[in-house]
C-alpha cells in the first residue's frame, strides 16, 4: 500500500496538496499515473508530471476547467470500469463506444498505457486517458487508426 498526493503545480505556493490518499494500492497508483487528466469535485485537471518521493507518489496537475458530465454509465459493480470513447473530434464527440469493467487492476493499468486498443475488428489509437473520480470510472478516449 502506498500513499498518494495530488499537488498544483505552483512552484511560488510551495505546490499545495490538492488531494491525498492513504493505503492506495500500488497498482492504483499506476494506473492514475497513467492519466493524462483527473476529474474531482467537478474540476478538471491536467497532469504535468508525476514524481515518486520516499513515502509519497506524487501526481502534479494544473487546473484546466469545469467536467462535463457528457453521458454517463454506473460505476463497476465489482473491479474497475473503463469507458471506452470516441476522442472529441469525432461525430458525435465523446461517444460512449463500450464500457469494461475489470478485476484485475495490472489489466487496468495495461489498457490505459496501451497506444491502440481493439475493438470490434477495428484498432482505436489513444488520444487522451481521463480518471473521472466524481464518476469512479477511467475514461480511454480514441480515434479510428487510418
Amino acid at each position: 500500500m502506498g500513499f498518494l498526493e495530488y499537488r498544483r503545480l505552483d512552484e511560488e505556493q510551495g505546490y499545495p496538496v490538492l488531494y491525498t490518499y492513504d493505503g492506495i494500492g500500488l497498482l492504483e497508483i499506476a494506473a492514475r499515473f497513467a492519466c493524462d487528466r483527473f476529474i474531482k469535485d467537478g474540476i478538471v485537471y491536467e497532469k504535468t508530471s508525476s514524481a515518486i518521493e520516499p513515502v509519497t507518489s506524487v501526481i502534479y496537475v494544473q487546473e484546466a476547467g469545469k467536467a462535463d458530465p457528457g453521458d454517463k454509465t454506473p460505476p463497476a459493480l465489482h473491479g474497475v470500469r473503463v469507458e471506452l470513447r470516441q476522442d472529441w473530434e469525432g461525430e458525435p464527440p465523446g461517444l460512449l463506444l463500450q464500457a469494461f469493467d475489470f478485476s484485475d487492476g495490472a489489466e487496468v493499468v495495461l489498457h490505459l498505457l496501451c497506444d491502440y486498443w481493439f475493438w470490434l475488428g477495428e484498432e482505436w489509437l489513444r488520444t487522451l486517458t481521463v480518471l473521472d473520480e466524481d464518476r469512479r470510472v477511467y475514461v480511454y478516449y480514441a480515434k479510428r487508426a487510418v
